[in-house]
């Protein structure tokens, strides 16, 4: 909801937001875009949840210049999502798969104790 929303989001307009590991999603605004954009709320509301876990596994200030990282999260960015050519990188995605690998290494090292 909008308060919760405003309390959490870095700035106004903030579709989700990444706070050490949690993820939020502003659901009422995705729709509202994805009205505008696609008309298709599912698919948005997944890039918007697939763009903050992104966050999760790259750090805070991992924005890219095009694809799924960008910090623009509009229109034009929701009809590249439609067409299935908003993405990520190689390099984020190998970043991810080791962020990833390294966190399960570690939790087995944790419970062979």
């Amino acid at each position: 909801r909008r308060p919760m929303a405003d309390r959490f989001s870095g700035f106004p307009g903030a579709l989700g937001c990444t706070l050490d590991r949690h993820v939020y999603v502003h659901a009422d605004r995705i729709r509202g875009l994805a009205e505008l954009a696609t008309n298709n709320f599912a698919k948005a509301l997944g890039h918007i949840m697939a763009h903050e876990l992104g966050h999760v596994l790259l750090g805070e200030n991992s924005h890219s210049a095009g694809g799924i990282m960008s910090s623009k999260q509009g229109t034009p960015e929701l009809r590249r999502m439609e067409m299935g050519s908003l993405q990520f990188s190689r390099v984020e995605a190998k970043r991810m798969r080791a962020r990833i690998l390294a966190e399960q290494t570690a939790l087995a090292a944790k419970m062979a104790r």
